[in-house]
């Protein structure tokens, strides 16, 4: 189904088929951007080792080798730091975080106080300080209490080591519970603007990669003769335990205008020119990526397969991972039916569901 909005204005999405390859989104970002980042400093790199252009320099008796593996760690290092960056906002986007992947130690012990003098001061009757034995107080019947979550015991720690072996205080559980809280609705707030984030970076990725005149366009489409299609795919209800009911899936593919309605398909579609195919190698070479098949596009595969699953049980999860695991070691690239939206401002969107 096409998303269409006319209160936003927005287009209808267009499918048609091409040639590609799914990748893994953050990587895909990652290696991109690290390129097209450091692409002229790598041009003068190489510039300046041109004994045919100016005069006798130290730098110009390198070896040629030597040279590539310079620019190689130019290209390693600026990928790795992007990588870490979205691949941290990505983990917001799906709801794969955990607590600690938004704090460090220091930044966890920081808020940890924080939230202890602001729990303490509005509800002081919360600290009790008997100078007993420096353990959490113990007074009140736990025995209906939920399981403790790790980050209630992590909580519980730090009291004991920063606040009751300092002046002998007894922590009532009560106030673990409501720092608990504090850091819970912090860090929920966190992890919201950078789900956020990560999805208006995918809007702008997506819309450097279809914009010739960008960095990143330039690259894909002068070196590598390929484009990027990115769309947002439906996870399927019976698999959807995730707060976002989307997810971002990339590909890398034959150029946008190499897209054909499925109404109006060449006949010439049907099988893969060399040239092609070896462009296609170079490129995830070149990159350094895999082919990477979503979960999601077996999920909805099997859900149309047996239209009536309304739960999950644990063989359904087996079999979307071995059909994962198969599908990805399968011959790439393959014919497929891709998406694409002519507003560069939103990611189209894939609404099949299960």
């Amino acid at each position: 189904m096409p998303c269409h909005n006319p209160a936003h204005g927005r287009l209808p999405n267009v499918t048609g088929l091409t040639w590609g390859i799914p990748v893994n989104i953050s990587e895909l970002y990652a290696h991109l951007s690290a390129h097209a980042r450091t692409a002229k400093a790598c041009s003068a790199l190489q510039l300046y080792c041109d004994n045919s252009i100016g005069g006798p320099a130290y730098i110009k008796t390198l070896p040629p080798e030597l040279i590539l593996e310079i620019i190689d760690v130019l290209v390693k290092n600026e990928r790795e730091v992007i990588y870490s960056e979205i691949e941290k906002l990505r983990r917001c986007f799906e709801d794969e975080c955990g607590f600690h992947d938004h704090f460090n130690e220091g930044e966890f012990h920081a808020m940890c106080q924080e939230a202890f003098e602001v729990v303490t001061e509005e509800t002081p009757d919360l600290l009790s300080c008997r100078r007993s034995s420096p353990e959490l107080d113990s007074d009140s019947d736990d025995g209906d209490r939920p399981t403790k979550s790790e980050l209630h015991c992590e909580i519980e720690e730090y009291l004991k080591h920063h606040h009751m072996d300092v002046c002998g205080c007894r922590i009532k559980p009560e106030l673990v519970h409501e720092i608990t809280k504090y850091l819970e609705d912090y860090v929920d707030e966190k992890c919201g603007d950078w789900g956020d984030n990560f999805e208006a970076k995918m809007v702008r990725f997506a819309k450097a990669c279809s914009t010739r005149t960008s960095d990143i366009g330039k690259l894909l489409r002068n070196h590598y003769k390929l484009g990027v299609h990115i769309a947002k795919y439906t996870i399927p209800r019976p698999f959807r335990v995730l707060t976002n009911s989307k997810t971002p899936i990339a590909f890398l593919a034959l150029p946008r205008d190499w897209l054909q309605t499925l109404s109006n398909v060449d006949a010439s579609m049907a099988s893969l020119p060399e040239e092609a195919r070896k462009r296609f190698e170079e490129a995830m070479k070149a990159l350094r990526l895999q082919p990477y098949v979503h979960p999601t596009l077996v999920q909805t595969s099997l859900c149309q397969r047996f239209p009536g699953w309304t739960s999950i049980a644990l063989e359904a999860q087996e079999l979307v991972r071995n059909e994962t695991e198969d599908l990805t070691r399968s011959s790439w690239p393959k014919l497929m039916n891709l998406v694409r939206n002519e507003n560069v401002n939103v990611l189209p969107c894939c609404d099949c569901e299960g």
